[in-house]
């Protein structure tokens, strides 16, 4: 869902801003040796681009419930903690001589002041209200690029944190829930809260520039793969054979909508026999997708671009920050091939793609522009697994009512993240807002369903 959907009850908004002797040591602060991520440089050239109006302002909402109505002092203790755990969040941008420079903060000197709350008696009150803060916080050139609010009730408080993508992706959202609610928690009891210290974001943007430089033959190798796949889909990148009722070069606004696809019964089914005929949950998923994108006149051997984290080890899991890559993926659905045959073809085009997931692709968009502009890398389709029943903060995610909230996004492709919880497995869906889209989208997820469903039933082999 994105956030013009969510409904949340109406409330007294309190928000915060940075105080002005923060944003001034912001001003002054020099310029750090660690350079921008990969992601972060091209997403803030493109943003440069929207100051002459050529791009879509992309926010990220975290929203978690505290019970009751909360001590709003003892909250902005917490959210002024929470901002100096995480190196990201001490981090901006300037432009020095055409370059994207960063600079870094003192924890010390991090300060909150508070804005005067405003009332309001509706939920199109509450997201008014919180769209003019979302537009004020536009620009992720402009420090901070983030900020929090709290809508209070007397039963809960909606607290929230909106940030523009340079600081955050959708593991960061779960820790930045996690991180308030256990900080509130201990706050209030009078105690420290016990969290680790979380690996600091910019030392991943140091070392990654380090380990592209230190590896030109990985570079060279995944530059030759991304060619080999561009050159595959005739240098357009792949889409699924959908209707969306768009015209050649037009992008629409796009719909986005919550699908479930299977219950957890037949999830759980589909993944005992896809594990025991060399498969696994996401290469048997794949296979169902690319066999349904076959029938409806697709290709028979599926192209297909999928995201995954660049976490890596455990020392990342609770840091804030974007770490993420996307690798393209090729196999063979031809319609004589067995369903087996599809999903194998399909773990082992995941096993060679995640070799190449150490190279950034925007440092492979260097070498392809020929092929991929690098304003393309926003609107490539894409096909996101995230599996929720091995994350230890699930239950606790959902008794805390987190959820993440995209801004809303135009284009004229389909992007499907599709998430496997202890309920089951739904598909956010975004989709250009037109009807003929609606039913492509919605008739292709049908059939999908059913093929994992089908799969589900038979016996193990």
């Amino acid at each position: 869902m994105e956030f013009s959907d969510y409904a949340v009850e109406p409330g007294r908004i309190v928000q915060w801003r940075m105080a002005e002797k923060t944003r001034a040591a912001a001003e002054a602060a020099p310029d750090h040796d660690a350079p921008p991520s990969y992601n972060q440089e091209i997403h803030l050239r493109v943003r440069l681009d929207h100051r002459a109006g050529n791009a879509a302002p992309h926010w990220i909402v975290t929203t978690t419930d505290i019970p009751g109505a909360v001590d709003v002092d003892v909250l902005q203790g917490v959210l002024e903690r929470f901002v100096r755990r995480h190196g990201t969040l001490l981090s901006g941008f300037r432009m020095t001589d055409g370059e994207i420079r960063r600079f870094v903060l003192d924890p010390a000197v991090v300060a909150l002041e508070r804005v005067d709350g405003v009332d309001c008696a509706t939920t199109d009150e509450v997201r008014a209200q919180l769209k003019t803060t979302f537009a004020s916080l536009d620009d992720p050139l402009a420090w901070p690029a983030y900020g929090f609010g709290v809508v209070i009730r007397e039963t809960a408080s909606t607290v929230f944190m909106v940030s523009d993508h340079t600081n955050i992706d959708g593991q960061s959202s779960a820790v930045v829930a996690s991180d308030i609610q256990q900080l509130y928690a201990a706050a209030v009891a009078g105690r420290e809260a016990d969290l680790p210290t979380p690996a600091n974001f910019v030392d991943f943007c140091a070392t990654e520039r380090e380990r592209v430089a230190a590896n030109p033959a990985q570079v060279e190798a995944a530059v030759r793969y991304w060619r080999d796949f561009a050159d595959a889909c005739g240098g357009v990148p792949p889409t699924l054979p959908l209707d969306l009722g768009v015209a050649p070069g037009e992008a629409l606004p796009h719909e986005a909508e919550q699908i479930d696809l299977v219950d957890e019964t037949t999830a759980a089914e589909f993944a005992r026999w896809c594990r025991a005929n060399g498969g696994s949950f996401f290469s048997g998923l794949l296979a169902c997708v690319a066999a349904t994108a076959r029938d409806l006149g697709g290709r028979e051997d599926f192209l297909g671009v999928v995201p995954l984290s660049t976490r890596g080890d455990a020392g990342w899991t609770e840091s804030v920050g974007w770490f993420a890559n996307v690798v393209p993926i090729r196999f063979d659905a031809h319609a004589t091939a067995t369903f087996r045959e599809v999903m194998v073809g399909a773990h082992e085009s995941l096993r060679v793609a995640f070799r190449h997931a150490d190279v950034p692709f925007p440092r492979v968009m260097r070498e392809l522009r020929d092929v991929f502009q690098p304003s393309r890398l926003k609107i490539i389709e894409t096909l996101n697994y995230q599996d929720f029943t091995r994350s230890d903060r699930f239950e606790a995610l959902e008794r805390w009512k987190a959820h993440l909230l995209p801004g809303a996004s135009v284009g004229d492709q389909v992007h499907l993240f599709v998430n496997r919880t202890h309920h089951g497995v739904y598909v956010h869906a975004r989709y250009p807002d037109t009807e003929t889209a609606r039913e492509s989208v919605h008739h292709f997820l049908d059939l999908t369903s059913k093929a994992i469903a089908d799969i589900a039933r038979l016996p193990t082999m």
